[in-house]
Order: C-alpha cells, then sequence, then structure tokens
C-alpha cells in the first residue's frame, strides 16, 4: 500500500501569520510579526530619575527620553545610558505641556496658539515656524514618515466650536483630515498609526470619557468627504475602568497601546494610576504611581511617567502584570480541505510555543453552518472599516458550532524555556471548512508564553490506510475509540517523524551542529584539526568529495589551501621544483638548452668518485654498488608560499603542515614559506607599497625592510 501524502496549511512567515485575525496579542514588538505573543506589561518597579518639577516627557524614535523642569533646563536621558545631559533650551521648549519628536526633529504648540515651532533634534536651533491660525491647535501627535496629526479647534461666531483632525508633513504643509462630530469636545490626542491608517483616541474635556476615530492616510482619505462629521467609533467612560478615575494626560506607543495617566475619585482614595489599553480600549495593564503624573510617554520598550520629583522609566516586563495576567488569541482565516472521498478530512494542528509554568494554550475549530454564514463572515473579515479586534469579535459571535476546547498546561522543566511541539488531533472535524482559534493565556506574574510557528495537516490519515478494512470502517465514525487512539498514535509520532526527517541537517555542512563537524571530518577521513575555525571546518566539508577524489595531487592540496584561506586571487602558491622547473642543460649542436630559471643538479657532499671526490669524514661508499644520482635528492620537493596576516600564520603554524602532510604522497618533502599579508610587497600576492620599517624580531623582511635614516630620530 503507498500512504497518502500528507498536505498541511502552514504559518510560519510573517505573510502567513498576517492574514490571522488577532485580539491582546503584540503584533509590533521585534520579532513578533510571526508567531504570537501576549502584550507585555511595564515593569512595577521603575528606574528613578531625579528632576524637580519634571514636565513634558517625550521618547524619540533612537529611544532618547527627553523632557524639562522646573529649572527651566532640557533634560535628556540617552538610550540605554546613564548619564544625564542638561542645557538650556528655546523658551518654547521649556514651556511646553506637550513635546513630539520626529526623527530628527522637535515639535511643539508655540505662541499664541495658532503656530507650530520646530527645533533641531540635536542642536535645538529653531528651524521653522508654521501659521495655522485662526485656527487653536490643542495637541499634536506623531505619525509615520515624519508626519504629525495636530486637534485643532475652529471659532465661529454663533455656533458651537469646530473640532478638527489636521495632517502636518515634515515639509511643514498642513492639509484638514477630518470634521469631528460635535458630540466630541477633545483636548488631547493620541495615535496608533501604521502606513495607511490611524486610530486616534482623543480625551473630552472633562477627562472622564475616551473617544476613538478611525482615519485613512492614503487615496480612500483623499477621495473622502471631510465635510462630513466624523463619529466616535467607540465611547469609553473611563470611570468604567478605574472607580471614578479621571485622566490628566492622554498618550501612545505609537503601535500598540493608548496609556492615560490620571488618579481615582477622591472616595477611593485619590490613587493615581497610568492605564494601559489597547487599540480596543481593553485593559492590558495599571502601574500604580508614587505621585500624580505631570505627564506621560512611551516608546518601543519603555513608559515614561513624569511628577513633581523626576522621571519614572518603566522598562517592558517579560512577565504578567499583577493584577490581570495576561492573554491573547487568533482566529486563522477560512481553511479548506480538498474534496476527496474520504470522510476524515483533517487530522491535526501542530504548534510550536513556549510555555512557562502556569500558562496554557487551547485550541478549538469552529465551521459555518450554511453558505449563507459562510458568505457572511468572508464578508465581515475582508470589512476594511473594522479593526482586527472588532473583526475578531464579530466573527468568534458569529460561529455558533465552536468545538470543545483541547488544553495544553506549562511546565516548569527545561523545555518550557524553549519552542516544544503541541498536537490537537482534529479527526473528529468531518466538515471541509473550518476556523482554528488559539488562545494563550498566563496568570498574574507568569512569564509570558509565545507561539512560534504552526502547521494544520488535512486530508486522508495515512496511518489508518494501513489497517484492514473492517477496522477502517469502524474507525471513521465519529468518537469511535479505535479512530481517536489512530489520531493520537499521528499526533504523537509527530515530533518523532518530524527528527527523523532533519536528521539530514546534521550531516550537511552548512546546517550540522559545530559538535558534529568532528564527527563528520573522522568519518569522511578528511584532513583535519579540532583548532580550525568553524568556517574552515565547513568548508572542507563542502569539498569533501573532490578533496578525496584529488588526494594526492597538486589539485587536491589547492584545494585544501583554498578552502582554509579563502580569497581572490589565491593567498597561496605551490611550485613543485623539478616539474615547474626542470633541470638545467647546456645548449649546443642543435640544442637550444633550458630557459631559467631551472634547477641545477649535482651530487651530494656525501657522494664518493674515486680519484675525483673523496672527503674524510664527509663521503661514505654507494649502498649496494650504485652510483649516486645527481638529481634524485633535488625531486619531489613542494614548496608552498603563503601570504598570511599575523594572526592567521600564528594560528596556521599549529597544524597547517600535519594538513598538507596528509594530501601529499609520502615520498615528497614539503616546505612552508610565510609571506606578509596581501598589499605588503609586490609580489604576485598584492600590491606595491613603501618598504617597512625595520624592527626587532619577526617583522624585519631581508631584502625589503630597511634601516631608518641616521639622525632621523626613533621610529618606534
Amino acid at each position: 500500500m503507498n500512504a497518502l501524502p500528507e498536505r498541511r496549511y502552514r504559518f510560519d512567515t510573517a505573510a502567513q501569520w498576517n492574514a490571522c485575525l488577532f485580539r491582546g496579542a503584540d503584533r509590533d514588538a521585534p520579532g513578533a510579526c510571526a508567531g504570537m505573543t501576549p502584550l507585555a506589561p511595564f515593569s512595577a518597579q521603575p528606574k528613578r530619575i531625579p528632576s524637580p518639577g519634571a514636565q513634558a516627557p517625550c521618547v524619540t524614535p533612537a529611544g532618547e527620553v527627553l523632557w524639562h523642569d522646573a529649572t527651566r533646563l532640557w533634560r535628556a536621558l540617552p538610550h540605554a545610558d546613564d548619564v544625564l545631559e542638561a542645557t538650556t533650551a528655546p523658551w518654547p521648549l521649556v514651556r511646553a505641556t506637550r513635546l513630539v519628536a520626529t526623527r530628527d526633529a522637535l515639535w511643539v504648540i508655540g505662541v499664541p496658539r495658532g503656530t507650530l515651532e520646530c527645533f533641531d533634534l540635536r542642536t535645538l536651533t529653531r528651524r521653522r515656524a508654521v501659521d495655522i491660525a485662526p485656527l487653536t491647535l490643542l495637541d499634536l501627535a506623531p505619525l509615520r514618515r515624519g508626519d504629525l496629526l495636530i486637534l485643532a479647534r475652529r471659532e465661529m461666531p454663533g455656533d458651537p466650536p469646530q473640532h478638527l483632525l489636521l495632517r502636518l508633513d515634515c515639509a511643514g504643509a498642513w492639509s484638514e483630515l477630518a470634521v469631528l462630530a460635535p458630540s466630541m469636545q477633545p483636548v488631547q490626542l493620541a495615535v496608533l498609526a501604521t502606513r495607511e491608517s490611524a486610530r486616534v483616541a482623543l480625551l473630552d474635556a472633562d477627562h472622564a470619557r475616551l473617544f476613538a476615530v478611525d482615519l485613512a492616510l492614503g487615496d480612500a482619505q483623499r477621495r473622502g468627504d471631510r465635510a462630513t462629521p466624523l463619529e466616535a467609533l467607540w465611547t469609553v467612560p473611563l470611570g468604567a475602568l478605574r472607580a471614578c478615575f479621571a485622566a490628566s494626560h492622554l498618550a501612545s506607543d505609537a503601535r500598540a497601546r493608548f496609556l492615560l495617566a490620571g488618579a481615582e475619585g477622591r472616595d477611593f482614595g485619590a490613587q493615581p494610576f497610568v492605564l494601559v489599553l489597547d487599540r480596543d480600549a481593553t485593559p492590558v495593564d495599571a502601574l500604580r504611581l508614587a505621585s500624580p503624573a505631570t505627564g506621560v510617554a512611551a516608546g518601543r520598550a519603555q513608559l515614561v511617567v513624569s511628577d513633581a520629583d523626576g522621571i519614572a522609566i518603566h522598562a517592558r516586563a517579560a512577565i504578567a502584570s499583577d493584577m490581570a495576567g495576561a492573554g491573547s488569541s487568533f482566529i486563522t482565516p477560512l481553511l479548506r480541505a480538498p474534496d476527496s472521498d474520504s470522510e476524515i478530512k483533517w487530522q491535526r494542528a501542530d504548534i510550536w510555543a513556549r510555555l512557562p509554568a502556569g500558562t496554557s494554550i487551547e485550541l478549538r475549530y469552529g465551521s459555518p453552518a450554511d453558505a449563507p454564514m459562510r458568505d457572511a463572515a468572508l464578508r465581515l473579515t475582508a470589512d476594511r472599516r473594522l479593526s482586527l479586534a472588532q473583526k475578531f469579535a464579530r466573527l468568534e459571535g458569529l460561529v455558533e458550532n465552536w468545538s470543545a476546547p483541547v488544553t495544553f498546561a506549562g511546565t516548569d522543566d527545561a523545555a518550557s524555556n524553549t519552542d516544544a511541539p503541541y498536537a490537537f488531533p482534529l479527526l473528529d472535524a468531518r466538515v471541509p471548512e473550518l476556523w482554528l482559534q488559539v488562545r494563550l493565556r498566563a496568570p498574574p506574574r507568569a512569564a509570558l508564553p509565545s507561539i512560534a510557528r504552526m502547521s494544520v495537516s488535512y486530508g486522508g490519515s495515512a496511518l489508518l490506510q494501513q489497517l484492514p478494512a473492517v477496522f477502517r470502517r469502524e474507525a471513521v465514525r465519529p468518537g469511535d475509540f479505535l479512530g481517536a487512539l489512530i489520531g493520537l498514535l499521528e499526533a504523537s509520532t509527530e515530533e518523532l517523524d518530524r527528527r527523523i526527517g532533519g536528521l539530514g541537517r546534521l550531516v550537511h555542512p552548512d546546517s550540522a551542529p559545530p559538535a558534529w563537524l568532528d564527527a563528520l571530518a573522522d568519518w569522511l577521513g578528511l584532513p583535519w584539526d579540532d583548532a580550525l575555525s568553524q568556517t574552515q571546518k565547513r568548508a572542507l566539508l563542502r569539498a569533501a568529495s573532490a578533496l578525496g577524489a584529488q588526494r594526492g595531487t597538486r589539485t587536491g592540496l589547492a584545494l585544501l589551501l583554498q578552502s582554509l584561506f579563502p580569497g581572490t586571487p589565491p593567498r597561496f602558491r605551490i611550485t613543485d621544483v623539478d616539474v615547474d622547473f626542470g633541470f638545467a642543460s647546456l645548449g649546443g649542436r642543435g640544442c637550444c638548452g633550458s630557459a631559467l630559471p631551472a634547477v641545477l643538479a649535482g651530487l651530494p657532499r656525501s657522494a664518493t668518485v674515486l680519484s675525483r671526490r673523496t672527503i674524510l669524514g664527509a663521503a661514505r661508499l654507494p649502498c649496494g654498488g650504485r652510483p649516486p644520482s645527481a638529481t634524485q635528492r633535488l625531486t619531489g620537493h613542494l614548496r608552498i608560499d603563503l601570504a598570511l596576516d599575523a594572526d592567521e600564520r600564528t594560528r596556521a603554524q599549529q597544524w597547517l603542515g600535519r594538513l598538507v602532510e596528509a594530501m601529499v604522497p609520502a615520498n615528497t618533502h614539503v616546505s612552508l614559506r610565510w609571506r606578509g599579508a596581501p598589499g605588503s610587497t609586490f609580489d604576485g600576492f598584492g600590491e606595491l607599497r613603501s618598504a617597512p620599517l625595520a624592527h626587532l624580531g619577526d617583522d624585519a623582511v631581508i631584502g625589503i625592510a630597511r634601516l631608518p635614516d641616521p639622525g632621523a630620530g626613533s621610529f618606534m
């Protein structure tokens, strides 16, 4: 019997994961676009920077923290540095209540409040002033690519004031994006922006409600009707988040979180907090503050709060918050198994996840009940007017027939710190189309779990196909024990099959672990030394076939040296004395003689010729009565010139001789000659340079180095 080919949906790359709907997931952290992890809270134990009366904190795109204080000094704390910088600054900067930093500029609202002023981020010199009068500017926030989003108010005689959202590009040109509905009277704003759209949070004048609107920043906005007032996407009473909470400052990290600094009502202790909300106003964390905040800002990995005593910097934590824990979910796009005669459409979902102790992962599947519900779900997921969280919530409610969830719990063993596979059986899903919903949960103060990749296997069961027909008919019935057992076996042996399928990686030169390289060389019989670098070892393994076939030849020796010392042109030269030059012969009587250079043959000092060459203490009788040869001692000699720097030469002297001897015939004599690094002389290895100064030791080269001119002073 032939096993059925196993087919899979894979979720491995960022593009594949972006096809899913997420809720509570951190999609903006470095490396988080491929996989899923819950939104990380901020540490409750901040780093304190004393600065009396600190105000208007700001985090630059490079991670630098800026603010000003009651002493009218400009403060700056570079990223990952504890050296605080203080300097004087122009008056608009040290009186500002909101600072906005772009890549190379600082923006503040000027005086009068119909102007914007731009300063150089490094020198604090004024670049330009933008006049937007007669509008009154209330607040501003950064968009992508150096643009700004501005909240402004237009006063009209006899009519209530209008609130507008403006866009200012990096060149100082502004345009009107939207007019807000009269029901919204905001005084502050914060933005979560992408390339094409922006989610804008607005804090109303009584500091008790938070609104949100969505803006299209591309061609869709330019084609839209700006005269139509923009209604709130959602409205959140802040008292529903904390008891009688009133916010004083609104900000964002520009990617995933809104930040509200304020305090609870006096009847509840007036405790100051910073509330962290996701883009749909779902509470993520609540940080208790020591004193009321005078400003709040955030960057990619830190939250900055200013108060009367200075600056508190809260780093992103790797554990869930103390209050509500952490959790995230995603729903896959609608997956379809191709039509087949088999009643079993799906096999399993394999998820590689990291589950620390106390955390859990849960999977369930749902399917469309009929064609109208399927079409409604597809329209819902394609609706660009809805956020990901809104699509998630509505799709979750639209699908009625979700299966019972299957849950795996994390452990405290070493595997909890690595991506381990978890197999979820799907044999009972007898429908051709389904959605998968996966949840990660972490209790308070638990390490955050994460998902690295996922695959969903569909098609008939290869193991089930091996059963006799009588058992196969029973196994395909829903809820049958044999079918469940087969599903368990297939799921539990997935990791074993994966390891068997990955054995080839252990013997490939490019993917073999470093510990395997020495063993592979021993199996292949390569010239080898444990002191070689990993790069040299992998290069030798790649050339193993040619080295074995060319062993004992000049080509094989050249391949060995090229693997050890790669480069163009080659950094070595092989000279076979008698083959490359030949022995000298005199011309005459029609013989042209030898071309120079050539080897001059002759008898050794120990050769004995009666009446012509007999030296006491040096001559010896020839062995076996054979006359001495004038060329025998000069054949089989190789000379290798190597152009290496000092470090390479020191390392190569430990093993190069043994490796070269392993590649040449046994009766061949090899001499190594070390040259300087490429570029030190003009000898075929580099370029012409001036003669180096001579130093006592290894650096003095006869014929190249020269002593300094007497009286010219020391050159040491």
